[in-house]
Protein backbone atom coordinates (compact mmCIF):
# COMPACT_ATOMS: atom_id res chain seq x y z
CA UNK A 1 0.00 0.00 0.00
CA UNK A 2 0.97 3.69 -0.08
CA UNK A 3 2.70 5.07 3.04
CA UNK A 4 0.83 7.54 5.09
CA UNK A 5 2.69 10.42 5.97
CA UNK A 6 1.49 11.87 9.90
CA UNK A 7 1.63 15.38 7.99
CA UNK A 8 -0.88 13.94 5.71
CA UNK A 9 -3.27 13.07 7.97
CA UNK A 10 -2.76 15.97 9.88
CA UNK A 11 -3.98 18.17 6.90
CA UNK A 12 -6.49 15.77 6.35
CA UNK A 13 -8.04 16.02 10.01
CA UNK A 14 -7.71 19.49 9.75
CA UNK A 15 -9.90 20.34 6.31
CA UNK A 16 -11.75 17.71 7.60
CA UNK A 17 -12.45 20.06 11.55
CA UNK A 18 -12.78 23.13 9.16
CA UNK A 19 -15.79 22.10 6.88
CA UNK A 20 -17.55 20.79 9.73
CA UNK A 21 -17.12 24.14 11.27
CA UNK A 22 -18.33 25.79 8.28
CA UNK A 23 -21.35 23.40 8.30
CA UNK A 24 -22.20 24.09 12.00
CA UNK A 25 -21.57 27.82 11.76
CA UNK A 26 -23.79 28.29 8.75
CA UNK A 27 -26.58 26.59 9.67
CA UNK A 28 -26.37 28.62 13.00
CA UNK A 29 -25.79 32.07 11.73
CA UNK A 30 -30.07 31.79 10.15
CA UNK A 31 -30.76 31.75 13.48
CA UNK A 32 -29.35 34.86 14.56
CA UNK A 33 -31.99 36.80 15.72
CA UNK A 34 -33.63 34.21 17.44
CA UNK A 35 -30.12 33.97 19.57
CA UNK A 36 -30.64 37.47 20.61
CA UNK A 37 -33.98 37.09 21.47
CA UNK A 38 -32.78 34.39 23.97
CA UNK A 39 -30.44 36.60 25.68
CA UNK A 40 -32.63 39.73 25.43
CA UNK A 41 -35.64 38.25 26.89
CA UNK A 42 -38.79 41.36 27.64
CA UNK A 43 -41.74 40.16 30.09
CA UNK A 44 -45.45 40.48 28.14
CA UNK A 45 -46.76 40.63 31.75
CA UNK A 46 -49.50 37.84 30.53
CA UNK A 47 -49.57 34.17 32.40
CA UNK A 48 -50.07 30.69 30.36
CA UNK A 49 -53.11 29.34 32.07
CA UNK A 50 -52.27 25.80 31.81
CA UNK A 51 -48.21 26.18 32.83
CA UNK A 52 -48.15 29.45 34.61
CA UNK A 53 -45.56 30.38 32.72
CA UNK A 54 -45.42 33.93 30.85
CA UNK A 55 -45.79 34.33 27.44
CA UNK A 56 -42.45 35.52 26.56
CA UNK A 57 -41.14 32.12 27.36
CA UNK A 58 -42.85 30.85 24.41
CA UNK A 59 -41.96 33.78 22.36
CA UNK A 60 -38.09 34.32 23.49
CA UNK A 61 -36.89 30.97 25.22
CA UNK A 62 -38.66 27.73 23.91
CA UNK A 63 -37.77 28.64 20.12
CA UNK A 64 -34.42 28.88 21.01
CA UNK A 65 -34.70 25.18 23.36
CA UNK A 66 -35.81 23.66 20.41
CA UNK A 67 -32.83 24.66 17.95
CA UNK A 68 -30.43 23.87 20.79
CA UNK A 69 -31.73 20.32 21.26
CA UNK A 70 -32.28 19.68 17.27
CA UNK A 71 -28.73 21.07 16.73
CA UNK A 72 -27.35 18.76 19.73
CA UNK A 73 -28.95 15.80 18.41
CA UNK A 74 -27.51 16.39 14.71
CA UNK A 75 -24.22 16.91 16.43
CA UNK A 76 -24.62 13.09 18.47
CA UNK A 77 -25.69 11.58 15.57
CA UNK A 78 -22.93 12.72 13.30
Amino acid sequence: GLPISERGVRWAIGAFLIIIALMIGSAASTKWSMILRYFHPKSFGISDPIFGRDVAFYVFSLPFYLFLKSWLMGFIVF
